[in-house]
């Protein structure tokens, strides 16, 4: 039976394919019916080829927690490789960056002004359908499944450090009404350090495990599943949620046939897998958003996140990629990127990134019109990382449930964003109100509120 939902259904599916530049679907009203008195329709679908091969070049600025640089990618793309509307991809990439140095050492390898240089190719294959040994018709219609592989070749050249980073996934990515789903059951990243020797006697100094194991070669074997759910309606002005949860794990598969084969663990007690120790840890983490439409160009905006990781076996901390972070653009905005916490701590080095395991933070966004594309906000900002053990270079960043509460930052400020539609430019202007590094008592600072004080923040779309 004719249905325009499955019409609908059928232009997404045939645009996704990204291998036909121009879709119509048109009936014909036939004089003829079935064997119940039912008028027939023939349908046609015309379908316009897209370019099989394309190129592109793009080249950007960055500024991330006070670093500027400037970056460059080259893209190859085959949208049919398999004449099955595979797309495969390469790009190169390159990037430069004036970076804070958390040391000392001094810069002798620069590149103009730049002190950091990366570079890398990624390679990508996507199939419009389930690559496993089960009949596709088994599968909804609706599902638009998606099967992806993609692998990496990444080189960072800092000033204290050369590292090489090597990934390889292996996914899948489907849709259920608003509900989507990605599943990443084959995850493999490979990060090999090179400190040079000054870099090198600092860390051999350091007393903090934690500091150390950001720097030395380790292995994240995992598997990654997420979960998006969105109720937005495009057609009509009302309330909606968005829902995002993850879960991911590494070293358990490693682990199991370590254990099935009783291997030999290394001169540390911790077993390897090509010759690296690999991580072990357990991850979780909830953005819910909830977006109260007021009028057509006023809205408020509530975001909590919710997130923690477990280390355990091979690993005593999560590794420094998977850890959390607090302050920046996107977060607590009175605080600079990776600069609050955890806890009530007051860490000796003022340069240290501060990462966490459980991360608890909520933000709340009044957003309304000023004139034309200017638009406002008014926001507040409440959170904080902790770890889940005393940490010797984070003295008070332990959780406790007793006084975890205690330990939140507090800020709120006054936004300005260009909003052009297609590209929102904002600039965020946050003051602390409860600092939870100072002493019990003192956490309160409305006295010290002034101009100065400010914490200014730019950012390339809204936060949430």
């Amino acid at each position: 039976y004719f249905s325009q939902e499955k019409i609908r259904n059928s232009y997404r599916r045939l645009a996704e394919m990204r291998t036909f530049k121009y879709t119509s679907i048109q009936f014909d009203e036939l004089n003829q019916t079935d064997s119940l008195g039912n008028k027939l329709l023939d349908v046609n679908i015309d379908l316009a080829r897209a370019p099989m091969h394309s190129y592109s070049v793009e080249v950007e600025g960055t500024y991330s927690g006070g670093d500027l640089g400037i970056g460059g990618n080259l893209t190859y793309t085959n949208k049919n490789l398999f004449k099955g509307a595979e797309i495969f991809q390469i790009r190169f990439k390159t990037k430069l960056e004036d970076q804070q140095l958390a040391t000392d050492i001094s810069n002798k390898d620069r590149f103009l002004f730049f002190n950091t240089i990366e570079t890398g190719v990624e390679f990508s294959l996507t199939f419009p359908k389930f690559l496993i040994p089960i009949s596709q018709e088994f599968f909804p219609k609706n599902f638009k499944p998606r099967t992806n592989i993609n692998t990496g070749l990444n080189y960072q050249q800092r000033p204290n450090y050369k590292r090489y980073i090597t990934n390889l996934s292996f996914g899948y990515e489907w849709t259920q009404g608003r509900t989507r789903h990605i599943l990443y059951p084959v995850e493999l990243n490979s990060v090999r350090v090179f400190p040079t020797p000054e870099f090198e006697q600092i860390l051999e100094e350091e007393d903090n495990i934690r500091i150390r194991n950001q720097y030395i070669n380790h292995l994240i074997p995992g598997l990654r599943y997420s979960i998006i759910y969105n109720s937005q309606n495009l057609k009509k002005l009302n309330d909606f949620v968005y829902i995002r949860g993850d879960f991911e794990t590494s070293g358990f598969m490693a682990k199991g046939i370590h254990t099935l084969f009783n291997t030999a663990v290394n001169s540390d007690g911790n077993h390897e897998l090509f010759g690296i120790r690999y991580s072990q840890y357990v991850r979780f983490n909830i953005d819910f958003r909830h977006y109260n439409i007021l009028t057509e160009d006023s809205r408020f905006v509530f975001r909590t996140l919710v997130g923690f990781g477990i280390p355990y076996g091979n690993s005593t901390d999560l590794p420094f990629e998977k850890g959390f972070y607090s302050g920046g653009a996107n977060g607590m905005r009175g605080w600079g990127i990776r600069s609050l916490g955890p806890g009530s701590s007051t860490p000796a080095n003022s340069s240290l990134e501060r990462i966490g395991d459980i991360r608890l933070e909520l933000n709340m966004e009044y957003r309304f019109p000023i004139h034309n594309f200017i638009k406002g906000a008014l926001f507040a900002d409440i959170g904080n990382i902790w770890t889940i053990r005393e940490n010797t270079s984070f003295v008070g960043g332990q959780f406790n449930f007793n006084d975890f509460y205690k330990e939140v930052g507090i800020d709120a400020g006054f936004g300005i964003r260009f909003d052009f539609k297609f590209f929102v430019f904002r600039f965020d202007g946050a003051l602390r109100l409860h600092d939870p590094e100072r002493a019990v008592g003192d956490r309160w600072v409305f006295n010290e509120i002034s101009l100065g004080n400010v914490v200014w923040n730019f950012g390339i779309g809204y936060p949430f």
